[in-house]
This record gives structure tokens, sequence and C-alpha cells, in this order.
């Protein structure tokens, strides 16, 4: 039985975890693997996977060193560190003995996952380096983008500056020179005929003021629209049934309801790489509320996406649907949670609208692009086959 070790640091509330856990069921349950899930905050396990995972999979929460600053001499010196560190659960490989994998063999797995950060600990990788009949693979799994850059550098590798050990890179993305995108087997698809006009929509969103002028333009609109709001967004001022606008809240859905659900709504505003990665590979439209970063990198990989969405799209669907991207993430200059101007927002659903038709039949599309390509989890285990 091969066996898998995964290191997840949560550092956003669920989207870290969302991965681990998209992962960890999808090798244990699809491709026979046990799965040891080293997770620093098991907390959202509880909500992703309230049933559990099955004896395929073992969840271990060891102690991290959170948030350390790097010291002099290390890698990223004078800045967050975010991994494991010891003391882990004490006994030999760094692994307790009530732990061992359920495949047998050595404490230390046949594929280890580094998980969008997550650095896994100086004692482990020694163990890595006695495992009988060689290393495992160790595998860097980085997050989900469209730039062109990640045609090149996927399944680059790098040796450990110590050790030799070979690292491999994994970047999830949308060609075939890439991972591939990371989507439910179980996955509801949206129906092939595209919808016209927006009816129900689905909203995972953190708070901003833009909610507040879209609520207000769904009220007062001409048409019937049903939001279904999730409980896991944080909103202060949370929508509310009024004129043409008929609010429901959503309970927090476990990752396989939510999968089933996703394929069912017209369009989608979520935040987080997983919940982003079902909607698209459902072919659901979606306005996506990217996790900003300081340095504006964040607007640079929305725009790489929505250069690749629009391909098919005519210029002024295009736009419409950027300019709709954009000004949910408060554009370039404002980060995208201190607020801005609800009328703007109008303007830019007005647009999208417009387009919808368009919009959505490409949606259509490019959902049927992106599982007719192997997925990241496929591409994830034929590269593990491959380099053993």
């Amino acid at each position: 039985m091969p066996r898998c070790d995964i290191f997840c640091c949560v550092i956003d509330n669920l989207g870290d975890a969302g991965i681990a856990v998209r992962l960890a069921r999808a090798l244990s349950h699809q491709y026979g693997f046990h799965v040891r899930l080293y997770i620093d905050d098991p907390a959202p396990l509880q909500k992703l996977v309230p049933g559990g995972f099955g004896k395929m999979v073992d969840v271990v929460s060891p102690p991290p060193l959170w948030g350390r600053v790097a010291s002099a001499g290390e890698p990223g010196e004078g800045k967050q560190k975010y991994g494991f560190e010891p003391p882990l659960p004490a006994c030999a490989n760094a692994l307790g003995p009530s732990l061992p994998h359920k495949g047998g063999g050595n404490l230390v797995a046949n594929l280890v996952i580094e998980l969008l950060g997550a650095e896994i600990p100086d004692d482990y990788i020694a163990a890595m380096r006695e495992c009988s009949g060689g290393p495992p693979v160790w595998i860097r799994y980085d997050y989900l983008s469209a730039e062109n850059w990640i045609d090149d550098a996927h399944l680059k590798s790098s040796p450990h500056p110590k050790l030799g050990l070979a690292r491999t890179f994994f970047y999830p993305g949308f060609t075939n020179q890439t991972g591939g995108i990371l989507f439910s087997d179980t996955l509801s698809v949206a129906p092939p005929a595209p919808a016209l006009r927006p009816t129900r929509i689905f909203m995972f969103s953190y708070d901003q003021s833009e909610i507040r002028g879209l609520a207000d333009m769904w009220a007062k609109g001409c048409h019937p629209i049903a939001l279904d709001v999730s409980v896991g967004s944080y909103l202060v001022d949370r929508p509310v049934s009024s004129g043409n606008l008929a609010v429901q809240e959503l309970p927090f859905l476990p990752q396989a309801d939510f999968d089933q659900m996703i394929g069912t709504v017209d369009v989608a505003f979520v935040r987080g790489e997983d919940s982003f990665s079902q909607v698209i590979a459902a072919g659901v439209p979606v306005i996506w509320q990217i996790y900003p970063t300081d340095d504006q990198a964040h607007i640079v990989k929305l725009q790489a996406f929505c250069d690749r969405f629009g391909i098919g799209l005519g210029d002024s669907a295009a736009r419409a649907f950027t300019d709709m991207q954009m000004r949910w993430n408060g554009e370039v200059r404002r980060h995208p949670r201190e607020g801005g101007d609800p009328d703007t927002i109008k303007e830019a659903w007005t647009h999208f609208t417009v387009h919808f038709g368009e919009i959505s039949a490409r949606a259509r599309e490019f959902g049927a692009e992106i599982r007719a390509r192997k997925s990241a989890i496929q591409n994830l285990v034929d590269f593990y086959y491959k380099s053993r």
C-alpha cells in the first residue's frame, strides 16, 4: 500500500485546510494511499469533513512553532517562517510509535507533500535520507495560477542544500504543461444550456461594502434573484430579503456537499482556491475574491485568470468579466476588505449581466476543458509512480 504524508499550515482560515482535505480524500479514496495529514490547526477539519476521513487517513496535529521569524543565515531571514519544528511526537524518524502507516514499511512515507509553503521539520528530512529502498518522492505543492511562467516551473526540482534530497515543485494550472486543476470526482456540473440571466446566486465572501450595493440593486431589480449566503461568510451587514431579492442562509457545507451543490447555481461569488477550483471545473461563472497581498501580486494573478477565461469571449464580454472581478477585489489600488463605492460594483454588475449569456456559455466550455485534462490529483499520482 503506498503511503503519503501531507504537511499543512493553516494560514487563511479554511483555504489551506480545504486543499489538504481535497488531496487526502482523493489520494486515499481514489488511489488507495494511506495518508497522514500533519496539520497545525485541525479545527477546520470538523467543518470540511465532519464525519471524518475513514480508516485510510490519520490526522496528526503536532505543536508547531507558529509564525517564527527566520533567524540569521536561514532562507528568508527576517521573514515569517511557517512550518513544523521540533518538538514533534518523540520517537525515531520524528513520528510517534502509535502513528505508523497502515501500509507498513518505513515510518517516513513514500510520498511527502509540503503544502502551500508549509515546511517539514529537519529531523523528518534527515529520516527521509535514511529510508530503506531510497528516499521518498518529495513534492512542494504550490498555489494555483494561470500565469505563463507556471508552465516552465512545473515539475522542476531543487536539491536540499545540506542533504541533497530532490524536492519537486508541483504547480496546479490551466494547461497540459502544468499540474492541472484539483477538482472533485463527484462534482456536480452545470447544465449544458447556459443561463441567460443569473437568477440563483451563491455567495461565500469576506465582508465588504460592495455586497450591500449589489443586494440593494438586486432587491430593486426587474427579475427575481435567489441569493444563497454561506454562514462561513464574514459579513457584518448580511443581505436580507427585500423586493425581488430572496436571501437564504446556508449552513457551512462540508466539502462533499459543496461539490454537489455548486453545479446548480447560475453564478458563484467565492473565496479560497479550493472553492474557486470546484466552481470553474463545474462550468459555473465565477466571481473570485482572491486572497490579497500587500505587493498587489494577487491582482496580477487575477488578471492572468481573466485573460485565460477571456479567450473565446468577445471583447465587450471579456471586459465585462474582467471588470467585475477587479471591482469585486477592490481594483488595483485598494485592499478589498477596506470597502469601496457601492455604485461602482453596480455598474460592473450591470455590464456583467448584459453579457451573461456569453459568459455563462464560456464558463461551460471552460469547465469542460478543465475536466477533459488530467486533474491535479491524477498528475500528482502519475508523477509519483514515474519517480519511484
